[in-house]
Parts: structure tokens; C-alpha cells; sequence
């Protein structure tokens, strides 16, 4: 395991440890006990998680806001979306005039010589 795989895995190691036994982490940890800046790296790392941790815990919401949250995230009905074409309906509705104008033009286009030979 190189440093970058395990820098990803310990950033998900929870600040109480109770990751340590499974084994993707066991090899991490193991990584940063042999490497000194990647060591290094997880101590900042889980001063930060806890010092977050810490914040979050001093933080007092509003009596009612659980249930004012719940309310407001629950997911109303929304109205049924019209049935969608395939897109290649899309590219033949687009594509499809132009050979038209096309062909039109090139129907004239005998007519035009036409009269420039006649005239």
C-alpha cells in the first residue's frame, strides 16, 4: 500500500479508533507507524477530527429543529414527468428537415442551369 491509498483510507478513520480492527485500516495504520510524514500527517489529521468533533458537540440547536429539519427535507410527491422520447427522436426530428431543403434545392438546381444555358 502506498502512502496516497492509505492517506484515503485513514481519512475516513473515525477520532475513537474503533476502525483499527478492520483490516483495510489495520494496513494503513501500519503505513503510518513505518512512515514518519505520513505518521505525521494522521496525528494532524485526527487533532482536526477532533477539534471538529468538539465544535459540533458545543453547539446547541433550537428546541423543535430536529423535527422542523425532518419536515422541511421530506420528499413531497412530484407530478409525473411527461414521458420522455428516446433521444434518437430528438436527432431525427432536427436532422430530418434538412434533406428536405436540401433535395428542394437540387430539384431547382436543373431549372437554374437551364436557363442560363438558354439564355
Amino acid at each position: 500500500m502506498d502512502n496516497e491509498h492509505a492517506r484515503l483510507i485513514l481519512s475516513a478513520y473515525r477520532p475513537d479508533g474503533s476502525d483499527a480492527s478492520d483490516p483495510a485500516f489495520a494496513e494503513a495504520l501500519s503505513q503510518a507507524q513505518l512512515d514518519p510524514e505520513l505518521g505525521a500527517w494522521l496525528a494532524v489529521s485526527r487533532d482536526e477530527d477532533a477539534r471538529m468533533r468538539d465544535a459540533l458537540r458545543a453547539v446547541n440547536p433550537p428546541a423543535g429543529f430536529k423535527e422542523q429539519l425532518l419536515l422541511a427535507s421530506r420528499v413531497t410527491a412530484m407530478p409525473e414527468a411527461r414521458r420522455r422520447l428516446p433521444a434518437w427522436w430528438s436527432v431525427a426530428a432536427v436532422a430530418a428537415p434538412a434533406p428536405r431543403r436540401r433535395s428542394r434545392r437540387l430539384m431547382r438546381l436543373p431549372n437554374m442551369l437551364d436557363s442560363s444555358f438558354t439564355g
